[in-house]
């Protein structure tokens, strides 16, 4: 499961400039991530493969979630250190989710 949990945290880094639309300039980022984009998808400019991944990612994370979860419902003496990992898969799901595009 710790696994899984890296993957989300090294997608999330790695998939934002291909799942943050090009349209999205913030105030201060004078340098935008427009050069980190390959082929595009014709209408919003998001890679199609990164947004499928990223949704298999977040699923992934949400399965990892429920597996924290039922440790903490067996588990004796490690119910906190579960619950804050069930917490941090839930988040990173969350976040992910929230990044990626509806396919």
């Amino acid at each position: 499961m710790h696994a899984a949990m890296n993957l989300g945290m090294v997608w999330m880094l790695m998939a934002m400039p291909s799942l943050m639309p090009a349209t999205m300039d913030m105030p201060g980022m004078a340098m935008g991530h427009k050069h980190h984009r390959g082929s595009i998808n014709d209408l919003t400019g998001l890679h199609a493969w990164a947004a499928l991944f990223s949704w298999v990612v977040a699923g992934l994370l949400a399965l990892a979630t429920v597996w924290w979860l039922v440790r903490v419902a067996r588990a004796h003496g490690h119910r906190l250190v579960c619950g804050c990992h069930g917490l941090s898969c839930a988040g990173m799901a969350a976040m992910l989710a929230l990044m990626t595009p509806v396919l």
